[in-house]
Parts: structure tokens; C-alpha cells; sequence
């Protein structure tokens, strides 16, 4: 017995690993997946709530940020992880790799 896994396709897209850029609130985040820091640049200079949290929703880390700024995250074990920033122009959620 075992399993054939010829047929699963996993790749970098298929886990959302991709630096990611959101139009609706200018926001650029890289390098994804990280390690030690996660850079946000956004494309107007605006305060923002940034949240990290598992992937059962549970808030990890929670921060303001205004305009471009690196964030430490060689705290967090390598995984799966949520980001969700939010400012007076929407919210995103978007998945991270921690290497």
C-alpha cells in the first residue's frame, strides 16, 4: 500500500506564494514566502492595521503601519499564515509562507 501522488499538483501559485500586489489600496508585499522580515510598500503614504494570524483566524500579531515599512517575523515558525491589512480604502487577506 501507499499513495500515487503523481496527480496532485502543488505549486507556488496553488499556495498563494507569490509577492502580491493590491490595486484597491496600493499595497506591495515581499518576499513571499519569508523568513526573517516581510516588506510592505504601499503606493500612497497611508496608516493601515496589519494583522497575522494562523490559519484558524487567530490573531498572532497585530500592528499599525504607515506607508512602506519591514516587519520581523523570524519569530513565527515556518508555515501557513494569514495577512490581513486594513485601511480606510478596503481590506485584503492574504496568505504568507514562513520559511
Amino acid at each position: 500500500g501507499g499513495f500515487n501522488l503523481n496527480w496532485f499538483k502543488v505549486g507556488e501559485t496553488s499556495l498563494g506564494t507569490e509577492d502580491f500586489f493590491d490595486e484597491a489600496i496600493g499595497l506591495r508585499i515581499f518576499p513571499n514566502p519569508g523568513s526573517d522580515l516581510l516588506h510592505f510598500e504601499m503606493k500612497e503614504p497611508v496608516s493601515c492595521e496589519l494583522r497575522i494570524m494562523d490559519v484558524l483566524g487567530k490573531t498572532l500579531l497585530n500592528q499599525v503601519l504607515y506607508g512602506s515599512d519591514t516587519l520581523d517575523i523570524s519569530a513565527l515558525k515556518p508555515g501557513v499564515y494569514l495577512v490581513q491589512i486594513s485601511t480606510e480604502n478596503g481590506r485584503v487577506t492574504r496568505k504568507i509562507v514562513i520559511q
